[in-house]
């Protein structure tokens, strides 16, 4: 019996690989152990509880496996890596990187568009419609081999403003005031409440302390201002009985007189003296100057015995806007394989029986006499319904080319009836196949279809 053919080229087709091993584990996971785990959510949605990050300077590289597809066939149009970003707390710094990585499985890494976070996730993506490392075309064994990841730095930015508190660890270039409860000066004022001081009984004459402080550590920024802060009393209010903060910066000890001295309270007392620039030529603070500087204090008492001033605590607070590196984050990544499915044919025994039906919109209309007009408006697409059977050991096999067909949807192409009403394109809306009642082995098919 003579046969006819069905081809089917079906409509472009997407494929979404995920992370499923790490090949490169640079940065800092959070969330899980692996870092390919946090981040192979679905592209539908994400879990930002689970990122990898990187805070430093360096420029640090994560490479993951994907998902070896099942497809092998049909050509590809295009691969985009998919890459969702942030910076945490503060935007990344434009100098920063932060690009789309792609690896060929055999070292050759190609770098993808740079791109700039900011606190809010934002999907980043690099499309390659050709095979980034040489140029060639894709194959599906490119597909399965590839790597993908991320390169990220964080290079510092202005943060937030903050301070820095430093107390006494050193004794400095003055120890003149008597000391209570304690071995040395400086550990009479390194803490509050403690019932350790330094002081002046007695003594009309100014006498001062000078203190080391640690020098900061990690710490970088713009200095808006230094303050020194010093607590101290006496146990009789007199104007003779006063208190003055003093610091000693490059030899030179500020300020130079005591017409900025104050008058103690008989109850403990914090004074200030707050510097916005150095006293001694008005510079801006460089953190060469705050490891350099000691701070301390005098005391003044009347002549009389039994009348003291005391100085119990003194601290040096930095403020400063923090330079910062901010969190630079990754909470998803995936693949999309764009593609052609490869054209499929069916053959099939030549129907028994085929129609071609012409649909027509009719529409009528009632008049005031009671009379009715009846009148065709368009006609519809043409419906092909053809049934036939089939037989033999591929009978089946031949069957499901069809319906999968019929599955995929989309657009048929009917050839070998010898009727060009219907060797033509068609839009293939229903396959269907049972086993014959009455003959084993035979299956009976109907089709039916839609002019395209």
């Amino acid at each position: 019996m003579s046969t006819f053919t069905i081809n089917q080229t079906p409509e472009e087709k997407n494929i979404y690989l995920y992370p499923t091993g790490s090949s490169a584990t640079e940065l800092t996971a959070i969330g899980s152990d692996e870092n390919w785990d946090c981040v192979n959510d679905t592209r539908i949605s994400y879990d930002t509880n689970t990122y990898v990050y990187n805070n430093t300077t360096s420029t640090l590289t994560d490479l993951y496996t994907v998902d070896d597809t099942s497809v092998s066939s049909g050509d590809i149009n295009s691969v985009t890596v998919y890459v969702r970003g942030k910076s945490e707390t503060y935007n990344q710094e434009a100098s920063g990187i932060y690009a789309i990585v792609f690896d060929d499985g055999h070292g050759n890494k190609t770098y993808g568009t740079n791109h700039t976070n900011t606190t809010g996730w934002t999907l980043w993506s690099e499309n390659w419609s050709s095979k980034p490392s040489d140029s060639s075309s894709w194959t599906w064994t490119d597909i399965d081999e590839m790597l993908v990841g991320i390169e990220c730095s964080s290079p510092l930015v202005v943060g937030g403003n903050t301070n820095l508190l430093l107390e006494p660890n050193a004794a400095g270039d003055l120890s003149n005031l008597s000391k209570y409860n304690c071995s040395n000066n400086y550990e009479c004022v390194d803490t509050a409440y403690d019932n350790e001081y330094v002081y002046n009984h007695a003594n009309s004459n100014w006498l001062y302390d000078l203190y080391n402080i640690p020098n900061h550590t990690t710490e970088s920024g713009t200095i808006n201002y230094l303050t020194i802060y010093a607590r101290m009393g006496t146990n009789l209010i007199n104007t003779s009985n006063a208190g003055i903060i003093k610091c000693k910066l490059g030899g030179t000890i500020s300020p130079s007189g005591v017409g900025d001295q104050f008058y103690l309270s008989n109850i403990w007392k914090y004074y200030s003296w707050k510097m916005t620039s150095q006293p001694s030529n008005s510079a801006a603070w460089t953190w060469d100057e705050v490891d350099q500087i000691q701070i301390g204090g005098g005391l003044h008492t009347i002549n009389s015995v039994g009348k003291y001033t005391y100085f119990d605590h003194a601290y040096l607070l930095v403020n400063y806007d923090a330079d910062v590196s901010p969190d630079i984050k990754t909470t998803q990544m995936f693949v999309r394989v764009n593609y052609i499915p490869t054209t499929t044919t069916a053959t099939l025994n030549k129907p028994s029986s085929y129609s071609i039906s012409h649909g027509r919109t009719i529409k009528s209309h009632n008049f005031w006499n009671e009379t009715r007009a009846v009148y065709g408006v368009q006609r519809n697409n043409k419906t092909l319904n053809m049934s036939g059977s089939e037989w033999g050991s591929n009978a089946i096999t031949r069957l499901d080319a069809v319906r999968d067909m019929a599955e995929e949807g989309g657009e048929i192409d009917i050839d070998d009836i010898g009727d060009r009403n219907v060797d033509t394109s068609w839009i293939l809306k229903s396959f269907t196949y049972n086993e014959d009642e009455s003959t084993q082995g035979m299956y009976n098919w109907s089709l039916v279809a839609e002019k395209a």
